[in-house]
């Protein structure tokens, strides 16, 4: 007899659920409760009273509000009354937490939240060699402040372990807490970005108040990051400064925090011969941007040429203004220095000359170079953010032939992407011996399985 169920039609999120005691005995699990059941991948016998009557291989999710939830082996969620619960039987072992608490359901496949626990253990490994590595800690430390299981215990997963969430967020606190301005500084952005509040009250203007150059930086990076509005002062005179490794941070903390005044400063960093101010002036005016910055960009393009001038059109491009896009199209894209970036820019809004240029890009041999991978990554992405998925099996070929710089920029490529089914390319990477590489790869995994860190991560490499 077939045990009358309250069925669901939700997939069952890839998180642990938290669990509240009800009294319903638990049989055959060596006196294990609900509570170590409830999200693992225990299979058990749900026996209902009167009848007698069983429903195996089960597995319990959560015991609220006088409900009984669990998963079949198809995925469903089927839900029981307490009340009308015998007992639950345990079929074998009892195991351990394997799920992991991302708080997210992506609507993954079992196979995609495998890869996702293998890349939360291989952080989690890493975390405890690195204790000699404080900056590779840190960058595992912000992964595992994400995904790592809730509770004290580390939970285990495909013959490892993960890591306590809270066990990472007080490593990182601990960092903010100390003694050290410059750890302090990158472990509170390391918090940020994860997603946990930043301990300490001053650290931002104390960096920003620092000698030190790269926490001065980082202090800038933390303001845009957390959205201080109270240091805006302090960024406005950094945005003067001519050292790139100031001014640059400044100018994307100023325009994350909407601060309209810089944009004069901004049009003249999109035009400078240094790579990192003019990428930063760039994509401040992309964010702060509108008619009237329209309009005085165009006045701009009629004294730039080369770089300087893609660069002006690729905003106006951005500010959906036509004349970016004509003069990228019709005049840059053939210009040989410039028409793959040019191609790029306008594939990524759909353009379909330039797809179509970067379709027969990637279809020419050429000697695999580097440069030419991460150029081969960067036509795949431009493609696929336009909807063009053709050519997607590149991003694998590349991370299997590329250097470790290679890999790492193909691995942020599909974190931006941020699409589930991408998420098997990353496996070979998991085994690296590049721990910059195996960090990278972790983070891209957390990043699609986890919409809310994928978007802080996306914004911090912008």
């Amino acid at each position: 007899m077939k045990i009358k169920r309250i069925v669901t039609t939700l997939l069952v999120p890839f998180l642990l659920v938290s669990v509240s005691h009800a009294q319903i005995p638990v049989v055959g699990g060596k006196g294990a409760g609900l509570s170590a059941i409830a999200g693992t991948d225990t299979l058990v016998t749900v026996v209902l009273k009167g009848s007698g009557a069983k429903d195996p291989n089960l597995k319990v999710v959560a015991v609220e509000g006088g409900i009984l939830t669990v998963r079949t082996q198809t995925g469903q969620v089927t839900s029981y009354r307490v009340a009308d619960v015998q007992e639950i039987q345990v079929q074998g072992e009892v195991m351990k937490v394997r799920a992991v608490d991302l708080m997210a359901d992506r609507g993954m496949t079992s196979d995609q939240q495998e890869i996702v626990s293998r890349a939360l253990v291989r952080a989690t490994e890493l975390f405890n060699a690195s204790v000699a590595n404080q900056s590779l800690r840190m960058y595992t430390a912000e992964i595992l402040a994400v995904g790592g299981v809730a509770g004290d215990v580390p939970g285990e997963a495909l013959g490892g372990s993960i890591l306590p969430k809270q066990q990472a967020i007080d490593y990182l606190t601990a960092l903010v807490n100390g003694n050290d301005l410059r750890t302090g500084i990158t472990a509170a952005l390391h918090l940020s970005i994860a997603g946990q509040p930043i301990p300490s009250p001053t650290i931002i203007q104390d960096g920003l108040a620092s000698g030190d150059r790269l926490v001065k930086s980082s202090a800038a990076k933390l303001a845009g990051l957390t959205e201080d509005r109270s240091v805006m002062p302090e960024l406005r005179l950094m945005i003067q400064d001519r050292a790139a490794n100031i001014s640059a941070p400044a100018a994307r903390a100023l325009s994350t925090l909407g601060d309209k005044d810089i944009i004069p400063t901004l049009i003249a960093m999109a035009v400078d011969r240094n790579p990192d101010k003019a990428e930063a002036g760039c994509v401040g005016l992309i964010k702060l941007g509108d008619e009237s910055v329209a309009q005085q960009l165009k006045m701009k393009l009629k004294d730039t040429e080369g770089l300087a001038r893609f660069r002006v059109a690729w905003v106006l491009h951005d500010l959906g203004d036509p004349q970016g896009g004509a003069v990228l199209r019709d005049e840059l894209m053939e210009v040989p220095s410039l028409q793959f970036d040019s191609a790029r820019v306008l594939a990524l809004k759909g353009d379909v000359k330039a797809m179509q240029y970067l379709r027969d890009w990637l279809g020419q041999r050429r000697d695999p170079s580097e440069s030419l991978l991460i150029q081969r990554a960067q036509a795949t992405h431009a493609l696929i953010k336009a909807g063009d998925r053709t050519n997607a099996g590149v991003l694998q070929d590349v991370i299997r032939e590329g250097s470790a710089n290679v890999q790492i920029t193909a691995l942020k490529l599909i974190a931006d992407l941020d699409i589930n089914a991408f998420l098997p390319m990353i496996l070979p990477v998991l085994t690296s011996n590049d721990p910059a590489t195996v960090v990278t790869a972790c983070q891209t995994a957390v990043a699609v399985a986890n919409n809310d860190y994928g978007q802080r991560l996306r914004v911090q490499r912008s």
